[in-house]
């Protein structure tokens, strides 16, 4: 048997144990990681920052790794600069892309024209932007192909965040106009207006989405927030996926399914579903498996149960996000009472950070509308939603009595 620690009452979990002293049985320490509008609470051994695979939104991807001091971030965005700066684009590529540039120049394609810059780099750097103390940018090429460079030119932000020890920085995105007059002033606006580094006091923002170490202050999409993580302390692997919606639940019920069927292949037919059904969480509606796997001599060297629960989300609603999360449980005999109480608290835990959540709730008509944005009834239809300032009237006006009692608004995107 495992033992399991006791936490306080208000701790979310799914065993429950002398109830006569208001004590609950959690299997893992918990710590709480933010995603979107929601949280989570995963083991505490977990790196957070190690464990993202990919976390950003209009085609920026962000990263956050230590750092002890001010002076150490800007060397390690110098060297990195240098890096570029001391590639010398040999001649040989110059010339090729000299040929291209006069061949486009010269056709009639205006879409490649457009597209293709002359930017005069005989390095791979082309510019290194300090705009203050604790932020930077870096335009250059492509550090796996340097030689390409009126085509395919690359942007990276770097951040400091003195408070939490740390530095943010994106991978390298396409960036289509370095030679616009306003594209540095594009870059400060979009770290002046668009992005703070997540920490507890940026995180009381309700109003902003969590993407990994940035909170993004102006949503107007689903980001993409992917977490593969490994915890030894309760022997469990789990990925989070949160992002646009691009399944029903019948196709999340089918990806469900043909996993429950490789499982059963790599078994031998050996694995044993301990359940298949429907699960709400937070009003999302969802779908939630669970498979005991034995160790064997092929395949398998250690015996686990596979858990999963997804939901396909909405696609306009930024507080309905498609979420897929799955745990890996490994032990060395069954013990199914084990796995449902990791599997418990992880689910149990997923809360809404507040804020839009808040907001979504049934409304009269003739009611003072609670948050300036777009809002969205089924009754009125419509893709985009309507747009609200707060203290308008809710509308409806032309609906009969029994109709406006069903109407149920939902914010779907906030306007400041």
């Amino acid at each position: 048997m495992r033992l399991v620690v006791a936490v306080p009452l208000f701790t979310l979990s799914a065993c429950q144990a002398n109830t006569t002293t208001g004590a609950v049985m959690n299997a893992f320490t918990p710590q709480t990681l933010p995603f979107a509008f929601y949280q989570i609470d995963v083991p505490n051994d977990i790196d957070l920052d190690a464990s993202i695979t990919r976390t950003g939104f209009w085609g920026n991807r962000f990263h956050a790794y230590p750092v002890k001091s001010q002076a150490e971030f800007e060397t390690i965005v110098k060297k990195r600069a240098k890096l570029f700066y001391d590639y010398v684009i040999p001649p040989s590529a110059l010339a090729f892309q000299k040929r291209n540039y006069a061949d486009v120049m010269e056709s009639n394609n205006e879409r490649q024209k457009a597209a293709y810059k002359d930017l005069g780099m005989t390095r791979a750097l082309y510019k290194l932007i300090k705009f203050d103390e604790q932020r930077y940018s870096i335009i250059a090429t492509h550090e796996r192909d340097p030689d390409s460079f009126m085509l395919n030119v690359y942007r990276q932000y770097y951040l400091y965040a003195p408070q939490l020890g740390k530095y943010i920085t994106t991978e390298q995105a396409r960036f289509s106009s370095p030679d616009a007059p306003n594209s540095e002033e594009r870059g400060r606006t979009f770290l002046n207006t668009q992005i703070v580094y997540t920490s507890p006091e940026t995180l009381k923002n309700t109003h902003a989405m969590a993407v990994g170490p940035v909170m993004w202050l102006k949503p107007d999409e689903h980001p993409v927030i992917n977490y593969t993580m490994k915890s030894p302390q309760a022997n469990m692997d789990i990925n989070l996926i949160s992002g646009g919606v691009t399944d029903t639940m019948a196709e999340v019920k089918a990806a469900q399914n043909q996993k429950l069927i490789q499982i059963k292949s790599d078994s031998s037919d050996q694995s044993d579903v301990l359940y298949k059904r429907s699960r709400d969480v937070l009003q999302m509606a969802g779908r939630e498996v669970c498979v005991f796997v034995p160790k064997n001599d092929m395949n398998i060297p250690r015996a686990y149960y596979w858990c999963s629960w997804a939901t396909a989300g909405e696609k306009n609603n930024l507080m309905r996000p498609a979420i897929e999360l799955q745990a890996w449980i490994y032990v060395s005999e069954r013990e199914d009472g084990y796995a449902k109480a990791l599997w418990e608290q992880l689910v149990n835990s997923l809360k809404s950070r507040g804020g839009l959540a808040q907001n979504v709730a049934n409304l009269s008509v003739g009611d003072p509308c609670p948050q300036t944005g777009f809002w969205m009834c089924d009754q009125l239809g419509g893709e985009q939603g309507i747009f609200l300032r707060k203290g308008d009237p809710m509308p409806g006006q032309s609906f009969s009595a029994a109709e406006r009692e069903n109407m149920n608004w939902r914010l779907i995107k906030p306007v400041a």
